[in-house]
């Protein structure tokens, strides 16, 4: 079986692209006045090939990418060039305990849709896009622009006597502060009532990126917001996130 299979569990090939059509008016080209490709696919995107409920999340934060696909979720990096034609972009993302690359192409539409064509490393490069069907070994995808289902912003909490803070901030980012350093840190995807808190940071021996997450069932009542671990095999992480409840600062 490909590897495109194996990274998204069977349903990047064979995928037909519906509505809109690929060959609607896509962005036009970066200038020096406008946002870079990799500015514009920041943030996090609605997997819309995969699943009928659309749950599945990307989430791209710099040069990292995380694909959450039902119960799992794959972390690593890319690279995009937009003066090709099609545009290019390259993904490597981790698989266990080996790195899966993989070749492509991309577009952008104004209307907030984002399409990919995907081959992996030994396949040939994608060359276009098919309305209907596409060559074996290439998996064809289309996202719709998406957002954090949380309330962003700065929450405190007391723990042990001492004020904490846990920041949501807009590039996708999740901190938790006490008084003396930072405790948590790292990207985040939040749909309904369950945040994934993904590390972005690299293994030192490895130069891969540490695919170490936790996911947590997050509630609010527009003020306190409080988490309960659904799995996270880092304890200091997910003792510091569900501390206390969190309170909702004024702007």
């Amino acid at each position: 079986m490909s590897a495109v299979a194996k990274i998204t569990f069977g349903m990047l090939l064979c995928l037909l692209l519906q509505t809109p059509s690929i060959s609607g008016e896509p962005e036009g080209p970066a200038t020096s006045k406008t946002l870079s490709d990799k500015d514009r696919l920041q943030g996090i995107w609605v997997f819309v090939t995969l699943t009928d409920k659309q749950e599945d999340r990307m989430l791209v934060a710099g040069d990292r990418i995380y694909w959450c696909v039902g119960e799992k979720t794959r972390a690593g990096t890319f690279t995009v060039d937009a003066s090709k034609a099609p545009k290019h972009i390259d993904i490597n993302l981790q698989d266990g305990d080996h790195t899966v690359a993989f070749r492509g192409i991309y577009r952008l539409n104004k209307d907030g849709w984002l399409f990919l064509n995907l081959a992996e490393n030994d396949n040939p490069q994608p060359k276009g896009f098919k309305e209907v069907k596409f060559k074996e070994g290439e998996g064809q995808l289309m996202f719709l622009r998406g957002q954090q289902e949380i309330e962003i912003g700065t929450y405190t909490g007391e723990v042990n006597g001492k004020l904490w803070t846990l920041v949501l901030d807009k590039t996708n980012r999740l901190t938790i502060r006490n008084e003396e350093r930072v405790v948590v840190t790292g990207a985040f995807i939040a749909k309904k009532k369950e945040l994934i808190l993904l590390s972005d940071k690299a293994d030192a021996t490895t130069e891969k990126v540490n695919t170490n997450y936790g996911k947590y069932r997050w509630a609010s009542d527009g003020k306190m917001l409080s988490f309960k671990v659904i799995e996270d095999d880092r304890t200091v992480r997910a003792k510091a996130v569900t501390a206390t409840k969190w309170l909702k600062s004024e702007q």
